[in-house]
């Protein structure tokens, strides 16, 4: 994810991003089929406001995996934990660091930085360089793309033996997802630990190419889109296109500290996202990975045009439907059964939108038509079978 410290800075990263991130015609064509519309970025401002007023995310910790945090930034004090570092020891001041920023746009204090969820706690975990910090660029290529997986399965793994609920994971990689990376996230969903991760492309991969963890069943995949109405990022860098993405979140550039230093792209996209989490985790600590993906999919603002789109998801994040939506599914029978029940799935018309591929045309209804009858035809065969061996067995001697 993508820090800007100041406006001289941000130009430098810009022109770095055009030199390493051009995107290819066709990615630019397929972009421009997804654009929230005007006053979009005013619309989410006003659905932060209405989510502060349902949660704050007290008593929920929010594991941070990225360059770590300074917990003695002005708004963070109390609420930064400094966990493992899992990778070398910084080599510039953790004040600035990304982390640090992306601490405070999710347990910041009004006044100071505006967080999401400021009754929160952030567990920082150092597992990535930040990008001002010497041997970043080479961090990330080579033989670390593979390395940042296992370096992750432990900083997932410490994250849920010490109490945290929600686990936003920085860095991601192309590399084949490694066993104890596919172990540590199973664990975690198992642990009824929601995964938050964002889904960025970057050349030379090209957009089809799926990340990790973000990639993994389970994981919430977090795109960025510009909010016509905010200030425009200044990364140029594209959003991934592929059907790991569940939703997005604003790409808009936004204050990080109180020295004037911001976030913008990914870096806001997907904390904003991990943030809303935790106010569902507060009010319903109980609800499963899968459903508070759910909830977050089906209160999504600006749906795609066919109800998905592999640039944005479901749409973009709407804090204060998401805890709204998620106390619906929380005292629903999916909830109370402890999974998907039947009638859920077979009996009426099909459900909401979901954390799916998405449909295409007349694909739903033939979908659904199948998955029933293959079902039926499941429990025919196997009573029929049960039948007939039971008959042919011999008699005793």
């Amino acid at each position: 994810m993508l820090a800007v410290r100041s406006a001289a800075a941000a130009a430098a990263l810009a022109l770095a991003a055009l030199l390493v991130a051009a995107p290819s015609a066709a990615a630019a064509v397929a972009d421009k089929r997804y654009a929230p519309p005007p006053g979009a970025w005013a619309r989410f401002q006003s659905d932060l406001t209405a989510a502060e007023g349902l949660a704050t995310g007290s008593g929920v910790t929010v594991a941070l995996l990225s360059t770590g945090a300074d917990p003695a930034v002005p708004g963070l004090a109390g609420k930064v934990t400094s966990g493992p570092d899992y990778i070398f020891a910084p080599r510039i001041a953790a004040t600035d660091m990304l982390g640090t920023l992306t601490a405070a746009l999710i347990v910041g204090e009004p006044g100071v930085v505006r967080g999401v969820a400021p009754g929160a706690r952030v567990l920082a975990l150092r597992t990535e360089p930040d990008p001002f910090e010497p041997g970043y660029s080479g961090f990330f290529s080579g033989p670390h793309d593979t390395d940042t997986q296992p370096v992750n399965a432990a900083a997932i793994r410490y994250a849920v033996s010490r109490g945290a609920r929600v686990i936003l994971v920085d860095s991601d990689s192309y590399a084949a997802p490694d066993p104890a990376l596919l172990a540590a996230v199973s664990y975690a969903l198992s642990r009824n630990v929601v995964i938050v991760a964002p889904v960025p492309a970057s050349a030379p991969k090209w957009s089809w190419e799926y990340q990790y963890p973000s990639g993994l069943p389970g994981v919430i995949g977090v795109s960025a889109v510009m909010l016509p109405g905010g200030e425009p990022p200044f990364s140029a860098f594209t959003a991934q296109r592929n059907n790991s993405v569940l939703i997005s979140g604003p790409a808009d550039t936004v204050a990080a500290s109180a020295t004037g230093w911001e976030l913008d792209d990914f870096a806001t996209a997907a904390t904003y996202v991990a943030a809303t989490v935790a106010l569902i985790k507060e009010r319903y600590p109980a609800l499963r990975p899968a459903l508070v993906a759910r909830a977050l999919a089906m209160s999504a603002r600006y749906r795609p045009r066919h109800g998905y789109a592999p640039s944005a998801g479901f749409g973009v994040l709407d804090p204060y439907n998401a805890v709204i939506d998620a106390g619906r599914l929380a005292a629903g029978p999916v909830a109370a059964a402890g999974g998907v029940g039947a009638g859920a799935r077979f009996g009426g018309p099909p459900p909401g939108p979901v954390s799916a591929l998405p449909p295409a045309g007349s694909l739903p209804a033939v979908f659904w038509a199948l998955l029933g009858a293959g079902a039926v035809l499941l429990v025919t065969v196997v009573a029929v079978g049960w039948r007939v061996s039971s008959q042919q067995l011999p008699e005793p001697e």
